[in-house]
């Protein structure tokens, strides 16, 4: 066997690293934005950073990417054995430091990006963008479609899901009564029941203030709960409904132009209500008469005619008789 063969080795395809899209992996103890797009991941994860990095620097101030060890290194003179410990500290920094405010994290599922998120409220940041949008109506990414704020990470099983929720939702539930709903989607994940998790869910908002309220189509805050494999993410999130759930292209479009199917639904049916309360109360139903034709009526009035003529009572045998005559 030669010497040029002995080196190589056949690549493995099948292999794990081969499959992985971006460097981390969705776990727990996260909070940051889920992105959904339409097969342009990388597309969509670069429109993400743009809209993320221009409105987070403007409600949390400009992010600073400034190395402090090199300033120490110059302001002090030390000896080599300190030199060393530094240099090994500082490859240690250099790891963890090459995480941003907002770094892509593999969600592992398709057409579904997490981007991990190291700024005090998610939720206020994604508001903010839906809002600006709306007001503005311009469309600001092609290829992210919606952009759903993620505040706490766990396992996804009904217990650590309630645990969760249950300190999550001192932060919103704790106050005056209002109302609420609950959304849920899973992605490649079979092992939780939807009827179970929402029952669940709606027990603990009730425990933190009996007298709020369920409402699907203009809830004030939603709870959103997304499940990708072995993880689920949880939010409540305001306005849910009234943003078109998140929707940066739907949000973008005018609604003159462009109405949803539930909008031209709701008209139909408020303007048919309408239309029913003006029209009076009838007491019975009548039946349908048909618009006799002009001989017929020419019938009628002779049979009329000749049931006169008649003595006494008429019977139905004359009226038949009388109409034969004619």
């Amino acid at each position: 066997m030669s010497n040029k063969y002995r080196g190589k080795r056949k690549h493995n395809f099948y292999s794990n690293e081969s499959r992985k899209k971006f460097k981390y992996c969705l776990d727990t103890g996260l909070q940051g934005f889920l992105c959904t797009c339409n097969n342009r991941e990388k597309d969509c994860v670069r429109e993400a950073y743009n809209i993320l990095n221009d409105y987070g620097d403007k409600l949390f101030g400009e992010e600073n990417i400034e190395d402090k060890s090199n300033l120490e290194h110059k302001e002090k003179d030390t000896e080599i054995e300190d030199e060393l410990e530094r240099e090994v500290k500082s490859l240690q920094k250099s790891t963890n430091s090459g995480e941003r405010r907002f770094q892509v994290v593999e969600s592992g599922a398709n057409c579904c990006v997490f981007i991990k998120a190291k700024i005090p409220d998610p939720v206020k940041l994604a508001a903010t963008i839906m809002e600006d949008v709306q007001s503005t109506k311009t469309q600001k990414t092609r290829y992210l479609i919606r952009l759903l704020p993620v505040e706490v990470t766990c396992k996804a099983y009904l217990d650590s899901i309630k645990k969760a929720a249950d300190s999550l939702f001192d932060k919103y539930f704790r106050c005056e009564p209002t109302t609420f709903a609950i959304v849920y989607n899973k992605r490649n994940n079979d092992n939780l029941l939807r009827d179970e998790v929402i029952k669940s869910l709606a027990l603990i908002v009730e425990d933190k203030n009996i007298l709020h309220k369920v409402d699907l189509r203009q809830a004030r805050l939603t709870v959103v709960i997304e499940v990708i494999k072995s993880i689920c993410c949880l939010s409540v999130v305001p306005d849910y409904f009234k943003y078109c759930k998140y929707n940066l292209m739907q949000l973008s479009k005018n609604e003159d132009e462009y109405p949803s199917d539930n909008a031209e639904k709701t008209a139909v049916s408020d303007t048919t209500e309408k239309e029913n309360e003006k029209k009076p109360i009838e007491k019975s139903i009548v039946e349908p008469t048909e618009e006799k034709t002009s001989s017929e009526k020419e019938c009628d009035s002779r049979a009329e005619t000749e049931i006169s003529k008649v003595d006494g009572n008429v019977t139905p045998d004359n009226c038949a008789s009388a109409v034969e005559k004619t």
